[in-house]
C-alpha cells in the first residue's frame, strides 16, 4: 500500500522531547526499577532513554515509536506501506539511511517525503535536508522495519561488492583484495538477512551460499584461484591454524557490519576440492521478538507468558535443528522479572545478549558441558536457568533436580513432536513420577517462510498446490494465498519467518499417562499413542492444525508447510502422500 503523501503530516517544528521514560511508567510498559536501571545505564553511555530501554530488553521499538508518534502528531508505517520511488532508489545512499535513521520515500510537487525513525532529532532532520533540498514530509518508522527496508531495497540480489572485487581482477597474493573479497563475502549475507555463509569449493568455481529464511540461496561464485586465500583469510579473522588443512576446526570471528556488532562461528572441514567453510551469524542486536510476533497461537502465548511467573518447574522447547527453539526460550525468558529474580543461561552458543542476565558459553575443548555448567550454575543463587540443550542423562538428571528444588528451568530437546520429549526424558533416565510433578508444559515448532503481502494471490485452480490444499482443507480456500515473487522479497514469494506450534500442557486429565509412560508393556510406539489420546481429549491441538490455520489466514502455504512437516491425515488419493504429490512438495527437506 502506498502512502497518501496529500495526508502525510507535515514535518514536525521545534516540539520538545518527550519524557519518554515516564511515559512509558504511566502506561504500564515500564516499573519503576526499570526506569531507575535505564537511567543509570543512560549516564554511563550517554544514548538517548528510549533506546536504552529497548536495548535492554525492558519493552518494544514498537513501544517507544507509539509515543514519540502521538506526541509529534505524525503517523508510523510498516514496511508494506512504502512503495519508494525508482529514481529514489537509483541514488538510494545506505551510509545517509544509517547515519540520519531515514529512508527517503518519494518526491512530489516539490515535496520529500521520508520516513524516519526519530523526527525529533535535529541532527538526522539536518542530515536529509543537507541530501535533499525539498521541504519535507515526514512519517514514522521503527529502527527493525527501517533495517527492513534497507534489505529489501538495496540488499537483494547479486551483491555488487563481491561482484565489483573480482571484476577489479587480482592475484592470490594480493593481500589487501583478498581480505576486502572475504569481508565482502560475509556482509553481503548479512545485509541479506542471511543467518549462514556457506563457502563450498568446487572443481571449476567456490560457491557461496546464503541461508535466508531457512532456505540456501546462491550467491556470486568466487574463482578458484582466490578461494584458498579467501579461507585462510577468514582463518586468521577466527584465529584458526592456516597451515592445518586436513582436520576441521571451529573458530569464532567478530566484527561490525554497519554500525551493529555480529559474531560469527566459523567451521571448517576438508573435502576433496578445498576446504569448505560454514559461518553461522550470531547478530547480538538484532533483538528477541515478543512472542505474538513469532506466529505462536495468542492463546498459547499467553499460557507460555503465564509459565515465566512460575517459580519452579521445567519448560522444554522441541523440534530439529534451526526451528526457533532458543529464540521462543528467549521471548519467554524476557517475560521474566530479571531485576528481582536471578536469571542465567548455559549455551553452546549464546545467540542472544542480554542484560541483566548472566549469560555462559560451554566448551567441551577445556571440558565444560553443560553438566558441568549447570552444576557450577546452581551454586550461584539462581532463580530462573536457561539451559540451551539437554543432550545426555546426566544433564537430563540435573535439569531435573534443579526444577524439583526451586528452580525455573528452561531448556530445549531434540524429539520430532511435544508429546515426545515424555518417552525421550525417561529414556534418559527421569522417573516418571518426578516428570509428572515438574513438567510445566512442552512446545514443538518448526518455522515456516511467511508469505511476502505485497505480492501474494488468492489461490487458483492452476497453482500446483491447489488440489492438495483443498482437499486438506476440507474444500473452503477462503482467505488462502499463493506465493508469486517480485523486487521486495527478491523473487522468492516469501519474506520472513513465523512458527508452527504445539502446546502440551499436562492437567490432571493428562498427568497421570505421564507416570504410566515407564510402565506400560506394549512398547514406547503404544505409549506415546496413549499419551496423545489423553493429550487430544484434552484439547491438545497439534502442529498440523496450527499449520492449516496459517494457510487459511493467508500467511504461509502448503507447499512451505510440507517443506518443514508433514501434518497427520494429509493423504492423497492411490495411497500417496502429499510430499509424494504435484509439485514436488517434498523439496526443501527440514529448515535449518
Amino acid at each position: 500500500m502506498a502512502i497518501d503523501k496529500e495526508s502525510t503530516p507535515p514535518e514536525p517544528s521545534s516540539a520538545p522531547r518527550i519524557r519518554i521514560g515516564d511515559e512509558l511508567q504511566r502506561r504500564g510498559l515500564l516499573t519503576a526499577t526499570q526506569l531507575q536501571v535505564a537511567l543509570g545505564e543512560q549516564k554511563r553511555i550517554h544514548r538517548p532513554l528510549g533506546e536504552i530501554v529497548v536495548s535492554l530488553g525492558f519493552v518494544r521499538s514498537i513501544d517507544t515509536a507509539r509515543i514519540l508518534s502521538e506526541q509529534l502528531g505524525l503517523p508510523i508505517v510498516g514496511p508494506d506501506d512504502i512503495e519508494p520511488e525508482e529514481l529514489i532508489l537509483a541514488s538510494l545512499d545506505r551510509e545517509l539511511v544509517r547515519k540520519a535513521r531515514a529512508f527517503p520515500i518519494s518526491i512530489s510537487a516539490g515535496t520529500l517525503t521520508v520516513a524516519m525513525v526519530d523526527p525529533s532529532d535535529p541532527k538526522a532532520i539536518a542530515l536529509v535536508r543537507g541530501a535533499f533540498p525539498y521541504p519535507l514530509s515526514i512519517v514514522m518508522v521503527t529502527a527493525d522495519d527501517l533495517e527492513t527496508l534497507l534489505r529489501r531495497y538495496s540488499g537483494g540480489g547479486v551483491s555488487s561488492e563481491v561482484a565489483t572485487i573480482i571484476a577489479r581482477g587480482m592475484a592470490a597474493e594480493d593481500d589487501r583484495r583478498i581480505a576486502e573479497l572475504a569481508e565482502a563475502v560475509i556482509t553481503d549475507g548479512i545485509r541479506r538477512g542471511a543467518t549462514d555463509v556457506h563457502v563450498q569449493p568446487e572443481e571449476f568455481l567456490t560457491r557461496i551460499r546464503y541461508r535466508i529464511d531457512g532456505v540456501l540461496t546462491s550467491a556470486e561464485s568466487l574463482p578458484t584461484e582466490v578461494s584458498d586465500a579467501v579461507v585462510s583469510r577468514m582463518k586468521i579473522s577466527a584465529r584458526l591454524d592456516i597451515s592445518e588443512r586436513r582436520r576441521p576446526q571451529d573458530g569464532r570471528i567478530r566484527m561490525v557490519v554497519d554500525g551493529r556488532e555480529v559474531d560469527l562461528r566459523m567451521s571448517v572441514m576438508p573435502n576433496v576440492h578445498g576446504e569448505n567453510v560454514v559461518l553461522r551469524v550470531l547478530d547480538r542486536a538484532s533483538g528477541v521478538p515478543p512472542l505474538e510476533e513469532l506466529g505462536i497461537d495468542p492463546k498459547a502465548a499467553k499460557d507460555l507468558s503465564e509459565l515465566a511467573q512460575r517459580p519452579h518447574g521445567l519448560f522444554l522447547v522441541t523440534g530439529p535443528t534451526g526451528s526457533g527453539k532458543t529464540t521462543t526460550l528467549y521471548a519467554l525468558l524476557s517475560r521474566v522479572d530479571s531485576i528481582k529474580r536471578n536469571v542465567a543461561t548455559i549455551e553452546d552458543p549464546v545467540e542472544y545478549s542480554m542484560p541483566l542476565i548472566r549469560q555462559s558459553q560451554v566448551d567441551s575443548a577445556v571440558g565444560y558441558g553443560f553438566h558441568e555448567g549447570l552444576r557450577a550454575l546452581l551454586r550461584q543463587d539462581p532463580d530462573v536457568i536457561l539451559v540451551g540443550e539437554i543432550r545426555d542423562e546426566v544433564t537430563a538428571d540435573m535439569a531435573i533436580k534443579a526444577a524439583m528444588t526451586g528452580h525455573l528451568v528452561l531448556a530445549t530437546l531434540h524429539t520430532t513432536d511435544a508429546l515426545g520429549a515424555i518417552p525421550r526424558l525417561i529414556d534418559l533416565g527421569v522417573p516418571s513420577y518426578i516428570l509428572e510433578d515438574t513438567l510445566l508444559a512442552v512446545m514443538g515448532q518448526r518455522l515456516v517462510r511467511q508469505l511476502c503481502t505485497r505480492c501474494c494471490v488468492d489461490i487458483a485452480p492452476e497453482h500446483e498446490e491447489y488440489e492438495t490444499t483443498k482437499r486438506w482443507l476440507g474444500g473452503d480456500l477462503t482467505g488462502v494465498k499463493a506465493a508469486v515473487g517480485c523486487s521486495g522479497c527478491d523473487g522468492s514469494g516469501f519474506l520472513g519467518r513465523i512458527a508452527l506450534s504445539e502446546v502440551f500442557l499436562p492437567s490432571p486429565a493428562t498427568r497421570p499417562q505421564i507416570r504410566r509412560a515407564a510402565h506400560m508393556d506394549d512398547g514406547p510406539g503404544s505409549t506415546a499413542m496413549s499419551l496423545e489420546d489423553a493429550a487430544l481429549a484434552d484439547g491438545f491441538r497439534d502442529l498440523g492444525e496450527d499449520a492449516a490455520d496459517k494457510v487459511r489466514a493467508g500467511r504461509t502455504t502448503l507447499i512451505e508447510v510440507l517443506r518443514v512437516h508433514t501434518p497427520s491425515g494429509l493423504i492423497e488419493d492411490e495411497g500417496h502422500t502429499a510430499s509424494e504429490g504435484p509439485g514436488d512438495f517434498s523439496q526443501g527437506g527440514v529448515a535449518a
